[in-house]
């Protein structure tokens, strides 16, 4: 049975691996699509932290990845305003 913690962690892992994935094939659809999703996800798991209760090295491991997450998101945010025809981000 998943903890919220580990289901947290989950999400956020999962959406880091995607939207990694779409970056790295450049594909405009697959771009906007993760990166909308891991928005999603980024903004749920936000609102749920102050919920969730964690141990200290875990609310240090769940914001380390929210902040790797942050980070894609902007640089997703980036390629996309350099794609032609692009929607823009959210």
């Amino acid at each position: 049975m998943l903890t919220p913690y580990d289901f947290a962690m989950e999400e956020v892992s999962l959406a880091i691996l995607r939207l990694a994935d779409a970056l790295t094939a450049l594909d405009p659809a697959a771009i906007e699509q993760e990166c909308a999703e891991a928005r999603w996800v980024y903004q749920d798991v936000v609102n749920l932290y102050p919920k969730l209760q964690m141990q200290a090295a875990e609310r240090d491991s769940l914001l380390a990845q929210l902040s790797l997450l942050g980070s894609q998101l902007d640089l997703c945010d980036r390629q996309l305003r350099s794609i032609p025809n692009a929607a823009s981000p959210v």
